[in-house]
């Protein structure tokens, strides 16, 4: 009883604010709650005026007109539908003009003179066509060119001039490691918009200048384009100089590349000669579509039929060097967006959760960090929020588990209230 008699002292005293009297009975949570020290919760910044953006379009403007319109905004792609006004996505942000809606007609005249002859029987036949659009002094644009239910649209999203540099766009040092591996699959992967063709271009750039090797890029369409100086680099387009990305990559195997880059894995057949070409100690980079490095992984298994799956998932386990999951995220200032990762890097612990299918164990493996580099995605929104890069709202909205963020002074749980 002695002890609890000091415990009462020490409350009468003062040092324990917080605690009614001690008993037997309620020694436990309560007292251990209070002799621990609490973080100091750090306090919100405002979040930023969301940006304005006139974009005012003098009556019939052309498709040159539109694209300095959207370069002079800084955004980075222009939308034009039959029906609606055009719309300048910037900063992540969609910004519809102030003009008039866009009309068949006037459609017409901007869009369909860019398709060839081919590119005219492809569209026809399939209802959409990719393809870049080059305009001196604007510079390169990838273009989606579809039919939709008032009549023709298209999708152009800038491709920068300048080839993208790693240490420039801030990115993890840990992919210049990631980029020296000698054979294997590395996938960076994230939804549409995520910033993975940049990304993806960057690591190919690294490599480019401290490499010397034979690369070899299967694209649809060729966007990013890279000029000799360590490496060779061969960039070869589906529909002009290849009929799909199963069959360039097949060839590829006889074009003694060591690196071979496919812009997107979309089908079976694709992710197969992928596994394949990584199996014969070719290095090949490509980008998926999907949120983790997790969903990554259950996602290319799934897309093969439930007999195959065992085989998959062990030549995945094999041949996986790393995962770099990406996203793009509005800055605390305002002027543009930031990229967070979730980084997988391989090892053999790894490959034996991918061949036994115990996917779901695969965060926790991050969590581990049993490879340099590797990190979870609320590891990098921490980097980000202690950076002051984001606001601990957006943190908030596409964090994992935000209760880890309070031993760091971030209360997001409050947040999603």
């Amino acid at each position: 009883m002695d002890l609890f008699r000091r415990l009462n002292k020490r409350r009468e005293d003062g040092d324990m604010p917080g605690v009614s009297g001690v008993s037997p009975g309620s020694v436990g949570v309560e007292m251990i709650l209070s002799d621990t020290p609490q973080v100091e919760m750090l306090e919100v910044p405002p979040l930023p005026p969301p940006r304005e953006a006139h974009i005012h379009l003098a009556p019939s403007s052309t498709l040159e007109e539109l694209l300095a319109r959207l370069v002079a905004e800084n955004g980075s792609d222009l939308l034009l539908s039959v029906g609606s006004r055009p719309a300048f996505r910037v900063h992540g942000t969609l910004h519809f003009a102030i003009s008039d809606a866009l009309t068949q007609e006037a459609a017409g005249e901007i869009l369909l003179g860019l398709l060839s002859e081919d590119d005219r029987y492809e569209f026809h036949r399939r209802g959409s066509r990719d393809l870049v659009v080059e305009v001196n002094g604007l510079g390169r644009f990838r273009c989606n060119m579809f039919r939709q239910h008032h009549g023709l649209a298209a999708a152009f999203h800038v491709i920068p001039s300048q080839l993208p540099d790693i240490d420039t766009l801030e990115l993890p040092a840990i992919l210049k490691k990631i980029a020296a591996a000698q054979s294997g699959l590395i996938i960076v992967t994230g939804p549409y918009g995520s910033g993975r063709t940049t990304t993806l271009a960057a690591m190919i750039a690294f490599i480019n200048q401290h490499r010397q090797t034979h690369i070899v890029t299967v694209e649809d369409p060729v966007e990013y384009v890279h000029f000799c100086h360590q490496s060779l680099i061969d960039h070869r387009e589906v529909g002009s100089h290849a009929s799909s990305f199963a069959d360039a990559l097949t060839a590829s195997m006889r074009e003694d590349p060591d690196i071979v880059v496919i812009s997107e894995m979309r089908d079976e057949e694709t992710i197969y000669a992928a596994l394949r070409a990584a199996e014969s100690g070719i290095l090949v980079f490509t980008t998926f579509h999907a949120a983790s490095t997790t969903k990554t992984i259950e996602r290319l298994v799934d897309v093969f039929p439930n007999a195959q799956q065992p085989q998959i998932r062990a030549l995945l386990g094999e041949q996986l060097r790393a995962v770099i999951a990406q996203n793009l995220l509005p800055r605390l200032d305002g002027e543009g967006q930031v990229a967070v990762h979730e980084i997988l890097i391989s090892d053999a612990g790894l490959t034996n959760l991918i061949r036994d299918g115990k996917v779901s164990q695969i965060p926790n493996f991050i969590t581990m960090g049993s490879q340099p580099g590797m990190q979870t995605l609320d590891r990098g929104l921490l980097d980000l929020l202690d950076r002051k890069l984001i606001h601990p709202l957006t943190a908030s909205r596409y964090c994992q588990d935000a209760t880890s963020f309070k031993a760091h002074g971030y209360d997001l749980e409050a947040l999603r209230v």
